[in-house]
C-alpha cells in the first residue's frame, strides 16, 4: 500500500511539470501521453519483478504491477484528451 501512495506522489508531481510545461505549447500534453504510454510496460515489469521478490507473490506483484501500468495509461490517454482540447481552444482563439 505504501508504493501506491509513493507511485500516486510520483505521477501527481510529474502532471504538475507536464501543466506547468505545457503552457508554452500544446504539443507537450501530446509528449507526455506518448512519454507515458511507453513507460507503463517499463513500470509493469518492474512492479512485477520488486513486489513478487519482496513480498514472494507473483500473483500479488502482477496485481501490483497492472495497477500502476494501468495508471500510467489512464494518465496517458487523458493527457491525449488535454492535448485535443487545448489545440482546438488554440484553434478557436486564432
Amino acid at each position: 500500500m505504501n508504493s501506491l501512495v509513493i507511485f500516486l506522489l510520483v505521477l501527481f508531481t510529474l502532471n504538475i511539470l507536464v501543466i506547468f510545461l505545457s503552457r508554452l505549447n500544446w504539443l507537450v500534453w501530446r509528449i507526455a501521453g506518448v512519454i507515458f504510454i511507453i513507460s507503463s510496460p517499463i513500470v509493469l515489469v518492474l512492479t512485477m519483478n520488486s513486489v513478487g521478490r519482496n513480498v514472494g507473490d507473483g500473483i500479488a506483484g502482477a496485481v501490483a504491477g497492472f495497477t500502476f501500468g494501468g495508471l500510467l495509461v489512464a494518465n496517458a490517454i487523458i493527457l491525449f484528451v488535454m492535448a485535443i482540447f487545448v489545440r482546438w481552444r488554440e484553434n478557436k482563439l486564432l
